[in-house]
């Protein structure tokens, strides 16, 4: 029987749900996160075709930036 949440699972790196794919992640977030707007699902960073659900950051949620910007600082 499948899971009805939808993750597989526990990523060892993170400590966050892992999702097999975008689809379900945000399946996830349509099902479970109703009134909360400040959600996206991303890419696991330590196992490749895996996902999480995370919240987007606040200037993200204003508008004075976007995601990409944001991420790119992280990055570096």
């Amino acid at each position: 029987m499948a899971n009805p949440a939808g993750h597989i699972g526990y990523c060892d790196t993170h400590q966050k749900r892992i999702y097999p794919t975008r689809k379900r992640a945000k399946q996830h977030i349509r099902n479970h996160h109703q009134t909360e707007k400040r959600m996206r699902e991303y890419r696991c960073a330590a196992v490749k075709g895996n996902w999480h659900v995370g919240h987007l950051p606040l200037a993200v949620v204003e508008g004075r930036k976007t995601a990409r910007q944001v991420y790119r600082k992280r990055a570096s």
